[in-house]
């Protein structure tokens, strides 16, 4: 019987601090997302530039059309930017430094990838998570 005590106590701790933490993010990401637009450039001074890193891999090659000298291919990228208004003091968040959400609720860069065949646009559909730090720094999973 002690040890079914001992069992339910720990059990009942650890969901009491991982419903803590759930609580903070849920506060951090509320705090955040208040007045945020996705549809502007996420700078406070319009003068600012907004350096965008892209980083894309080549994972494989779907297709080889020799007769048109035409290739098809599966791409990774990860994009990283600042956004001067995705940025918290970690202390005021139970020490969350990262986050992770949905990528439609955030600025996104545009690319568009130059072939000589056709102009290719990748949109934003094809994101699927943003990775946040409290610095305002985003990595782009797509």
């Amino acid at each position: 019987m002690t040890s079914d005590w001992k069992l339910l106590m720990l059990v009942s701790i650890i969901y009491a601090f991982t419903g803590l933490a759930t609580a903070n993010e849920k506060s951090l990401v509320k705090h955040l997302m208040e007045d945020y637009d996705p549809s502007v450039r996420p700078v406070k001074n319009q003068t600012t530039v907004t350096i965008v890193q892209l980083s894309v891999v080549l994972q494989n090659f779907i297709e080889v059309i020799e007769s048109s000298e035409t290739i098809r291919v599966n791409l990774i990228y990860n994009s990283f930017w600042t956004d001067e208004y995705l940025t918290w003091d970690p202390l005021e968040y139970d020490n969350i430094t990262d986050i992770v959400i949905a990528a439609n609720r955030i600025w996104l860069p545009d690319y568009i990838i130059l072939t000589r065949s056709r102009i290719s646009e990748l949109h934003s559909t094809f994101h699927l998570c943003a990775e946040m730090e409290e610095l305002g720094w985003h990595q782009l999973v797509g």
